[in-house]
């Protein structure tokens, strides 16, 4: 029996919880990663299942993705789950997979983490530090992201598995001291003042996951992560959305490539890296003048400026 295909831009979250959703196993399933959008006539077969690498909105073509000026808000998981019947077993999976991947799930509060490194981006960050093939990432990631869905655990606290699950232990160790390292670069982190910006940005740069947690918790309403090969994200509290679209705008006229969930509260550089160093970043963001085209953008950089 020939194996089904799918294929994958990035591992992340919210495509790894599509594809556990949809119960894609190595066993059955041939993965093909892609470094851009996958090609127009596998984007159009319909025995092939794409997962965030274009055709967004194309759901009757096995497409799931949620990149794009006229994608849907709903994240790939989130199609997923409407596409096959909404599967009650699945929802608070798919709800706490929506609220890390958009950054804060829309009309509804964050909730109660008690622990980073136990809750399933937190595991799943612990994984992506032990293993570095991005192959491996996704099945070991789609495994993981099952054995929460039937634990019946909430995800945003797994601590009760860590007795049954060995590997979720092992995850959890891997994010814990990687966040303790990161902590200590709290000195590290740069002040930028932007006429760009409605607040002052918070920017670090460093190799380890979790620099946007960290921001957010030194209060920083909007936040610049920066790793190695010059990739970037740029993070925002709920309310500056609109904002962070205008945003979007202005960037990809300097550094054509950015993009990011439609109406999400994240944006990145394009995925191959950016033409920036971290240091020509910073200083295109405070030198900027604001003068972008988005309406949008001009309507909403004004929020907060009262605070400066």
């Amino acid at each position: 029996m020939a194996l089904k295909q799918v294929i994958v831009r990035k591992p992340d979250l919210d495509a790894i919880g599509a594809a556990a959703l949809a119960g894609v196993t190595q066993a059955d399933w041939m993965l093909c990663l892609v470094g851009g959008e996958a090609p127009a006539d596998l984007l159009a077969d319909p025995a092939i299942l794409c997962l965030e690498c274009g055709g967004s909105g194309q759901v009757n073509l096995g497409n799931f993705d949620h990149h794009g000026a006229e994608a849907p808000a709903a994240t790939a998981v989130e199609q997923m789950y409407d596409h096959l019947g909404s599967p009650s077993a699945w929802r608070e999976i798919v709800d706490y997979i929506a609220w890390v991947d958009s950054g804060g799930l829309r009309g509804q509060a964050s909730p109660s983490i008690l622990a980073p490194e136990t809750t399933l981006s937190g595991l799943l960050s612990g994984l992506f530090l032990l293993e570095p093939d991005l192959a491996a990432r996704f099945w070991l990631g789609a495994a993981l992201v099952r054995e929460a869905q039937l634990s019946g655990l909430a995800p945003w606290n797994l601590q009760p598995g860590l007795d049954h699950y060995y590997r979720w232990r092992v995850y959890a160790e891997a994010k814990s001291v990687a966040r303790q390292s990161l902590v200590a670069r709290r000195d590290q982190v740069r002040l930028i003042h932007s006429a760009l910006a409605p607040w002052p940005i918070l920017a670090l740069s460093c190799d380890l996951p979790g620099a946007h947690g960290l921001l957010r918790d030194m209060g920083g309403r909007v936040r610049l992560a920066h790793r190695p090969g010059d990739h970037f994200t740029i993070s925002v509290d709920d309310d500056l959305r609109p904002w962070l679209a205008g945003l979007l705008e202005f960037l990809n006229q300097h550094d054509p490539g950015w993009g990011g969930p439609s109406g999400g509260a994240i944006i990145g550089s394009p995925f191959g890296g950016s033409k920036f160093t971290f240091e020509a970043f910073c200083r295109l963001l405070e030198t900027a003048d604001v003068q972008p085209n988005s309406k949008a953008f001009l309507s909403s950089s004004l929020l907060g400026r009262t605070v400066w």
